[in-house]
């Protein structure tokens, strides 16, 4: 008679389990491995990581982590403190606003104000606009918040551009269901991508952003813009600002030009880039008077007017901290076309330094220490050395603007 194969079958199973339960009560098998806990797994990735942007993933996941234990929150802090300090990683200041949100007020606005600053980071920027307008803090400055969210629409940050449209109105925004117009499909990504009426959507805001570009409305270049550089896509960056600069929109032929002198730099790029910064500059669009001084000084860009008539007019349009130390700098080391006055100086570079510019920080001291342009005062020099001390922890090697 032919044997059953399913009794068969069944029989070796019954033989090798119990076969394996012996080896396991004898102990010929190991322990099963301790889980991990995500919390060390992150941790050790970022002790183990050659450059804090090799760290910046696993130092996000550790904030993130539900369960972060008050050790881990404190490793975190302070390694994201001394790169924020050491290295002015823009990225590190943001996310030491975020973890300070709950306990420090002040701080989280120290750090959120240095990277819109300093960094000129849109999120940044928004993100103390926010606090601003809120009172976040104690500081209360509606001017200041709208400003902040100026700066960072212009660098195409959607929500600080509904955060403009709506000061001041009683009524919400319009619903726009069904977009036919360039202006249309412009709201309807800012929507998308601010999450107005509906979860925040980026690849719904870049369709509708293509679209309202697609019917010549250049602003949304800017945003797709802005949208590629933080993918890292320089040429589908500058491909969209082509487009756009076709409608002469100021900020598309500003950021334009800064792409074509820093990734391109050929004498037709050059040229190029010339011609579109004295287009926004005659548009008085502020940052490319800024970019045409700084040129003037430190490329060798054809600039037809000195350096300092280019930041004077940055201030006159818009009074940013940056330019007012371009400015203040001219003056205090007779460059840009200036006469060397420190004592003229003295008031940009301290308006300057106020606003969280660490250089005018350090150079403010240097001037109250030596007594460069005003009486010397060693307590205020030591004061403001503290102060450029919170954000970086070196002067810089060279201070001009």
């Amino acid at each position: 008679m032919k044997p059953n194969r399913r009794r068969l079958l069944q029989l070796g199973i019954l033989l090798l389990g119990g076969g394996v339960g012996w080896w396991v009560a004898r102990g010929c098998f190991p322990d099963p491995p301790v889980e991990q806990s995500l919390e060390d797994l992150y941790r050790q990735r970022i002790e183990t990581a050659a450059s804090f942007k090799e760290a910046l993933p696993a130092l996000k996941a550790l904030y993130n982590y539900g369960d972060c234990s008050p050790e881990a929150r404190a490793f975190l802090r302070e390694r994201l403190l001394v790169v924020a300090r050491e290295e002015q990683a823009v990225e590190a200041q943001l996310l030491l606003a975020e973890t300070t949100v709950l306990d420090d007020a002040e701080e989280t606005l120290f750090w959120w104000r240095l990277a819109a600053t300093n960094a000129l980071h849109p999120d940044a920027q928004f993100a103390l606009g926010c606090s601003l307008a809120r009172g976040y803090g104690g500081e209360y400055d509606l001017v200041e918040a709208k400003s902040l969210w100026t700066k960072a629409k212009e660098q195409g940050h959607a929500a600080a551009y509904l955060s403009l449209l709506t000061l001041g109105r009683e009524t919400p925004l319009p619903q726009i269901n069904h977009p036919t117009t360039a202006k249309d499909y412009f709201m309807a990504g800012l929507y998308a991508a601010a999450g107005y009426n509906q979860a925040p959507s980026p690849e719904a805001a870049e369709e509708y952003w293509g679209k309202a570009l697609q019917q010549g409305y250049a602003e949304a270049g800017v945003f797709l813009a802005a949208i590629a550089l933080r993918r890292g896509e320089t040429n589908v960056a500058i491909r969209n600002l082509e487009q756009a600069t076709k409608e002469n929109n100021p900020a598309a032929e500003t950021w334009l030009a800064d792409l074509y002198l820093r990734h391109i730099a050929t004498p037709e790029a050059k040229a190029k880039a010339l011609e579109l910064l004295l287009r926004a500059s005659k548009a008085n669009f502020a940052h490319a008077n800024y970019l045409l001084g700084w040129h003037a000084i430190h490329s060798e860009l054809n600039v037809p007017q000195e350096p300092f008539r280019y930041f004077r007019s940055t201030i006159e349009i818009e009074p940013s901290p940056i330019a007012l130390y371009a400015y203040g700098a001219c003056l205090f080391y007779g460059i840009g076309g200036e006469k060397q006055a420190p004592e003229k100086a003295l008031s940009w570079i301290k308006r300057a330094a106020e606003e969280d510019v660490v250089a005018a920080q350090w150079l403010l001291a240097k001037m109250y220490r030596e007594g460069l342009g005003v009486e010397a005062q060693p307590q205020l020099a030591e004061a403001w050395e503290t102060r450029a001390l919170k954000a970086s922890t070196h002067p810089p090697q060279e201070l001009l603007p």
